[in-house]
């Protein structure tokens, strides 16, 4: 027997003990590929080099150019090298107390922390690479010899291998132990490795396949992430990127205490006066009725005649400060649609509309809107969107709640359409930038009002100016200015139509500021066409009614039960995280502590509590990060030892100081007029209910 023939045996019983192994440890794997045999690749021995070498042949030619061995442990090598410790890593300032602005309890308490730290660490050091990987991503597996040459020099905390081939995954069946490579890992131990085969050639798929993966890693995602592109794959190139570009998003999505305490008052408030509950699983619509969403955006001032002239075609439906246009141009909305819990949002409506113009106007809130803005209008109903405690204490059936409605009201409006599934749905006004900075809403917005006449909350929002932008393409092809938040809101909408296709839903974008994934631009004239050229088979005035009318009485449901439920659920978090210590001051074990308290909240307390992770999962990535970056950027041992003590002794406190609030607010017996959380934002208010 020669060594090629030798080594085919080896293979062939290598593919045997890899599917045993996946059989007992990855059933899910094993089952995609148990008796699957290649479909576009060809794994070859090459027995005319030196040493007996390996190459995977595809349609495009030679993988590794008949020698994969020598390949992988280059590529590895060039890596490690790149990557070797104290490589600067970027630094995201999670410890900077600045953004904990708020002079409420949640941002007071963690600014409390951020300082005590920062008399001894200096948060903007350089952060360095520790000498082990924290969070290691490779795509593309391929023969996989390059894993096994990472893991031979470096230790990884945790690894996550993603192929999006089911034939290149097979590859490495014939030449890698796997049971050898899982060996690595010990979840119970701090560490990890999860192996990902997207198996399609859907790249919106390939990306949220990965992406949610990775979310669940906080604070080691984003902050300590590398990865590695095995063959430099341009699909790949592109999914890494596609991360990167939304951890901007990322960040800003992870809520606070403050917000989420002040939005559960709220929506206890409106539940004791009654409000009702809208429900889009029980309704039907008709599909072809066309429905404008309305937007803030300066470029709605240019669709106001468009807007009159096709007004008892279109069901209308204003999201937030667009109201104020509509108004200043007397287009009354069927619907208007509110989502932040805020104070300023009773503020932003009172101060650009009359009694004369709301009457008639059905608001749809989400439960958490402030209570005074829901007694503005005659008519109104709450919803209640996803990953919100509310959401899983207050409804009883699950197809009652919205997703994709954040960050903005603009995308509340679009998920309620789709969600109800109209066919036609028009995006008036969503430009999501701005031609300059002096030149950010439509006219009519409250943006545009004197100083003296708004709230210190709203000069902040208006102060454009001085904020940091972001530059994108708009629907012309020329640069214009966004800021973070509705950089997010833009790509939440592209997120949540981007399957809306497939069930016959055209969403169009008749704004003309950023271009729209999955949507259809029409300018001025193609827009007059197509509305032109839509048959209305109804009223769209008395769908509107119908859908109101439709929606049901709150349950009477023992409020202060649901409370109590919230109550406990969050000491249980809290107990939990308090019992965790750190067993020594290395950076190493550090890292796995931390890595343990949020396995715990994202892996297990999830599933098992649905929607009320969402209420402690903000305050709890906060912590962790600030415990995680400010360890990293330590000079010491001892320096960590005080950022371990100090962390430790915050959450005692912490948890404490959050039991005794939570206590008065979610079970006190204020009136609106009286409750201070209802009648101040959420930024400048330092009382609470007594």
């Amino acid at each position: 027997m020669n060594p090629a023939e030798s080594l085919q045996i080896d293979m062939q019983a290598m593919r045997q003990k890899n599917e045993s192994f996946f059989k007992e440890k990855e059933p899910a794997i094993y089952n995609m590929i148990a008796d699957k045999k290649f479909s576009e690749s060809d794994l070859q021995i090459m027995s005319n080099t030196a040493t007996l070498e390996l190459d995977v042949i595809e349609k495009g030619g030679s993988r590794y150019f008949g020698r994969s061995k020598y390949y992988c442990q280059e590529e590895a090598n060039k890596f490690l090298e790149q990557m070797s410790p104290g490589t600067p890593l970027p630094n995201f300032i999670t410890t900077d107390s600045s953004i904990y602005s708020f002079n409420r309890l949640g941002s007071r308490d963690f600014r409390l922390l951020s300082d005590t730290i920062c008399k001894e660490i200096d948060p903007y050091n350089t952060i360095p690479l520790p000498d082990f990987i924290p969070l290691l991503v490779i795509t593309g597996i391929g023969t996989g010899f390059h894993i096994e040459n990472i893991l031979k020099e470096r230790k990884i905390s945790s690894l996550v291998i993603y192929e999006r081939s089911l034939d290149r995954f097979l590859t490495s069946l014939y030449c890698i132990d796997w049971s050898l490579i899982f060996s690595h890992f010990n979840t119970d131990e701090g560490s990890s490795i999860q192996l990902i085969i997207a198996n399609s050639s859907d790249p919106i798929l390939l990306k949220g396949v990965l992406w949610n993966e990775l979310i669940q890693y906080c604070p080691h995602f984003p902050f300590t992430t590398l990865f590695y592109n095995h063959l430099s794959d341009n699909i790949n190139e592109d999914i890494i990127n596609h991360i990167k570009d939304q951890i901007v998003t990322f960040l800003q999505q992870w809520g606070h205490y403050d917000d989420e305490i002040n939005q559960y008052n709220n929506a206890r408030q409106n539940f004791r006066l009654g409000a009702k509950s809208f429900t889009p699983s029980t309704f039907k619509v008709n599909p072809h009725i066309p429905v404008a969403i309305i937007g803030a955006g300066p470029s709605l001032d240019d669709k106001i005649e468009i807007l009159k002239k096709y007004r008892d075609k279109l069901l209308i439906i204003s999201c937030g400060t667009s109201i104020g246009t509509l108004y200043l141009n007397n287009i009354k909305p069927d619907f208007h649609i509110e989502l932040e819990s805020d104070h300023v949002v009773y503020e932003a409506i009172s101060k650009v509309t009359d009694h004369k113009f709301r009457k008639g106007i059905k608001l749809l809130a989400a439960a958490q809107v402030n209570p005074l803005a829901l007694n503005l209008f005659e008519e109104n109903c709450v919803y209640f969107k996803d990953s919100t405690a509310l959401a899983e204490l207050y409804t009883t059936n699950k197809k009652d709640i919205l997703t994709n409605c954040t960050p903005t009201c603009t995308n509340a409006g679009v998920a309620i359409a789709t969600r109800l599934g109209f066919k036609n749905v028009f995006l008036f006004g969503t430009d999501f930038g701005f031609p300059s900075k002096d030149i950010h809403h439509a006219k009519g917005s409250i943006y545009y009002q004197d100083n003296d006449k708004i709230s210190d909350t709203l000069k902040n929002s208006n102060d454009f100016k001085d904020k940091k932008t972001i530059t994108i393409k708009s629907v012309r092809g020329t640069n214009i200015e966004t800021k973070p938040l509705y950089f997010v809101a833009q790509r939440a909408v592209e997120e949540c139509i981007k399957y809306s296709h497939k069930v016959g839903i055209k969403v169009f974008n008749c704004a003309d500021g950023a271009s729209i994934r999955n949507t259809n631009w029409l300018n001025n004239d193609a827009l007059d066409k197509k509305l032109d050229s839509l048959n209305v088979a109804a009223d769209p005035k008395e769908l509107c009614q119908a859908i109101f009318d439709h929606s049901k009485e709150f349950p009477n449901i023992e409020i202060d039960e649901r409370s109590k439920v919230l109550l406990e659920f969050t000491n249980n978090i809290f107990d939990t995280l308090i019992r965790r210590k750190c067993e020594s001051p290395s950076m190493e074990d550090i890292s796995k502590n931390i890595f343990r308290i949020n396995n715990i909240i994202s892996r297990q307390t999830f599933p098992k509590m649905g929607y009320l992770y969402f209420f402690v999962r903000g305050q709890i990535w906060l912590y962790l990060s600030m415990y995680y970056t400010f360890s990293l950027a330590c000079k010491n041992d001892k320096e960590r030892e005080f950022v371990i003590q100090s962390c430790e002794d915050w959450l005692i406190s912490h948890k404490e100081k959050i039991t005794t609030e939570m206590k008065k607010i979610l079970f006190h017996e204020l009136s609106i007029e009286e409750d201070p959380w209802v009648n101040s934002t959420v930024e400048v208010i330092n009382d609470q209910p007594a």
